[in-house]
């Protein structure tokens, strides 16, 4: 049976559901292009060309900013990423961006809850969730993402047996 509900919902409202791992993968794409250049940097706010962005703060940075951000005491341990990096380091600083609740700006969303379809952050758990199933979001990410690959495998198979069917078609008219 091939379900197609991996997409996890995230904000409710009209439209399809938003996944959080593909927005913020094409946000690092645009970020990635040549827009990145000409954005201002978040923290100086100059127009320069931005060339990092912090995972921890969740800021676009300049070079000159890069650097003051790696000298200053409580930004020194925080985590830049160049944004000119290959397909496979951008998916790995997509990870580390954090995504916040949109009731509580200032908590990370770190549970699923299975019974709404929402991820929510620990004080929503509390609060609205509290007798619900759920379950940390990386968890439902693996389980997601396992459903994915099976999804994928599924529509290739799909896509062989209709593109044969097209050929055994094409075949059968050139006949009459």
């Amino acid at each position: 049976m091939c379900r197609m509900d991996f997409i996890v919902p995230y904000g409710g409202g009209a439209g399809l559901p938003k996944n959080i791992f593909v927005s913020q993968m094409s946000e690092l794409r645009k970020l990635s292009s040549t827009i990145a250049e000409e954005m201002a940097c978040e923290a100086c706010e100059k127009e320069a060309s931005v060339v990092s962005l912090c995972t921890t703060c969740v800021q676009k940075l300049c070079n000159e900013c890069c650097e003051t951000h790696k000298r200053i005491r409580t930004t020194r341990n925080h985590r830049l990423f160049s944004l000119r990096r290959s397909k496979d380091e951008s998916v790995e600083m997509a990870k580390l961006l954090r995504s916040y609740c949109k009731v509580h700006e200032e908590r990370i969303l770190e549970m699923y809850c299975y019974e709404c379809g929402d991820i929510i952050c620990l004080l929503c758990h509390a609060i609205n969730h509290c007798g619900h199933e759920c379950t940390h979001v990386d968890e439902i990410a693996d389980e997601r993402r396992q459903q994915l690959g099976e999804d994928t495998k599924a529509l290739a198979m799909m896509i062989g047996a209709d593109k044969f069917l097209l050929a055994e078609t094409g075949e059968h008219f050139k006949k009459l």
